[in-house]
C-alpha cells in the first residue's frame, strides 16, 4: 500500500471512529444512562488512557501554564461545554441528526478564526461557503420547528450550540496557546471536562444514573477505546503525514458515518430536509476546503492538533 492509499485508509478510519460515536452516545442514553454522567465517565477513562499514552511513552510534561491553558480551554470549553450540550441533545434528537448539526463546526470556526487571528482570512468562495452552510442548517431545523419549543428542537439546539462551543475553544485555544498539544495536554483536557461534567451531573434536576448493563457499559468502552484513544491517535497520525487541512476532510465522513449508522443501528429515519441541509452544509465545508488549498494556509479549525471528537 502507498502512501496516499495508507493516508485514505486512515482518514476513513477516523470518520468511521468519530461518526459512530453519534452513535454509541444515543445508544447508552436511550439504554437509560443520564447524559451528563454518561459523558464524564467517559472522558475521566479517556483522561487515564493518555496519561498512561505519556508516562509510557515519556513525553515531556508541558509547562504548568501550558497544562492550565489546556484544562481551561479544551477541558472546560473545547470538550466539556461540547459534550455538555450534545450529550443532552442526543437524548432529544437522533444520532444521525446530530451528527450533521456538528459538521457546522468547521465553518462556525473559520468565522471567528477571521475575526481573531491574524492572517485567517477568507475571500468570495469562503464566503459563500459559509452562507451556504448555514442555509443548510435552517432547512434542518424547519421540520423541528413544528414540535414547539421543547423536545426535539431544544435538543438539536443544544447540539448546534455544542458545535459552537468546540468553535470558539479551537479558535481561542489557538490565539492563545498556538503549541501543539500533545498526549499530557490531551488528558488535561479529558479530565478538566470529567470534573467539568461531574459537576453539571451534580446539580442538574432529574435522575443521576449509569447503569452497568450489556448496552451501557458496551457504549462507553466503545467511545473511550475507539473514539477517544483510537480517533485521537489516528487523527494525530494524519496531522504529521498530511498537515491538519487534509486530516480536517473527516467533517465530510462523520455525518455520513453517523446518518448511515443511525439508520442501521438505531431505525432512526433520514427525512428529506436532514438530507438537503447535510448536501448544504457539505457543500459550504468544500468551498472552505478549496480556498484554504488555494491560500495554502493552516485551516482556522484545526489548532495544532487539538479538535473536537463526538
Amino acid at each position: 500500500m502507498n502512501r496516499t492509499s495508507a493516508d485514505t485508509v486512515l482518514l476513513v478510519l477516523l470518520g468511521g471512529a468519530w461518526g459512530s460515536a453519534f452513535v454509541a452516545i444515543r445508544a447508552g442514553i436511550e439504554a437509560g444512562a443520564s447524559p451528563f454522567a454518561f459523558a464524564a465517565a467517559r472522558y475521566l477513562l479517556a483522561a487515564a488512557a493518555f496519561f498512561a499514552l505519556a508516562l509510557a511513552s515519556r513525553e515531556p510534561r508541558p509547562s504548568r501554564r501550558s497544562l492550565g491553558i489546556s484544562a481551561a480551554l479544551g477541558g472546560f470549553l473545547i470538550i466539556g461545554g461540547y459534550a455538555l450540550f450534545l450529550y443532552w441533545g442526543e437524548g432529544q434528537v437522533g444520532a444521525g441528526f446530530a451528527a450533521v448539526l456538528i459538521a457546522m463546526a468547521p465553518i462556525a470556526s473559520a468565522v471567528l478564526a477571521r475575526q481573531l487571528l491574524p492572517g485567517e482570512r477568507f475571500g468570495t468562495l469562503g464566503a459563500v461557503g459559509i452562507a451556504v452552510g448555514f442555509v443548510g442548517v435552517v432547512v434542518m431545523f424547519l421540520p423541528e420547528l413544528g414540535h414547539g419549543p421543547g423536545g426535539p428542537l431544544a435538543g438539536a439546539l443544544a447540539v448546534l450550540v455544542a458545535a459552537f462551543c468546540a468553535a470558539v475553544g479551537t479558535v481561542v485555544l489557538r490565539k492563545v496557546h498556538p503549541a501543539p498539544q500533545g498526549q499530557w495536554g490531551i488528558g488535561v483536557q479529558f479530565a478538566a471536562s470529567t470534573a467539568f461534567l461531574a459537576v453539571a451531573a451534580a446539580v442538574s434536576p432529574g435522575e443521576r444514573s449509569l447503569p452497568l448493563t450489556t448496552t451501557v457499559l458496551g457504549a462507553l468502552a466503545y467511545l473511550v477505546v475507539v473514539s477517544s484513544i483510537v480517533g485521537y491517535l489516528i487523527y494525530f497520525a494524519l496531522h504529521h503525514r498530511v498537515g491538519p487541512a487534509r486530516a480536517n476532510l473527516v467533517a465530510y465522513i462523520g455525518p455520513i458515518v453517523g446518518v448511515g449508522l443511525g439508520a442501521l443501528l438505531l431505525g432512526e429515519s433520514v427525512g428529506g430536509a436532514e438530507l438537503a441541509g447535510f448536501a448544504l452544509i457539505v457543500v459550504g465545508i468544500a468551498a472552505l476546503q478549496v480556498e484554504r488549498y488555494r491560500s495554502s494556509r493552516p485551516a482556522p479549525d484545526a489548532p495544532r492538533g487539538t479538535t473536537p471528537t463526538p
